[in-house]
């Protein structure tokens, strides 16, 4: 299964509220999640995350062809667990990441996900 939450920059709320989501799926169902903003994102900064691997790793890697264990390498626990592909605080960064991945571009990060979430 495939959830998609989609606001614009400058929400309050939005990306706890898909961490809240996230870490509260049901245990029987694979989870990760997927920070696609392209104005940049908050993740790797709340949580004090490495800049690699994240979406920029996977954007780059999507270039080169998919695997249905592509999506899970490029991710980083929260703490308690949670596997997040976070993207970089940067909005360049972070909109040539979403761009590369965008169905004009490598279009394989969504076929991605819901495979990878498929899988328990």
């Amino acid at each position: 299964m495939l959830i998609a939450v989609c606001s614009l920059k400058g929400s309050p709320g939005v990306t706890t509220f898909c961490v809240a989501l996230a870490a509260h799926w049901s245990a029987q169902t694979r989870c990760v999640l997927l920070e696609c903003d392209p104005s940049g994102g908050d993740l790797a900064t709340r949580f004090s995350l490495a800049s690699s691997p994240g979406l920029v790793s996977l954007a780059a890697a999507a270039r080169r062809g998919s695997g249905p264990d592509m999506l899970g390498q490029h991710t980083q626990e929260l703490p308690g667990g949670l596997p997040v592909v976070a993207a970089p605080p940067g909005a360049d960064h972070a909109l040539a990441a979403s761009t590369a991945l965008a169905p004009e571009g490598a279009g394989r990060v969504l076929p991605l996900a819901a495979r990878a979430t498929d899988r328990t």
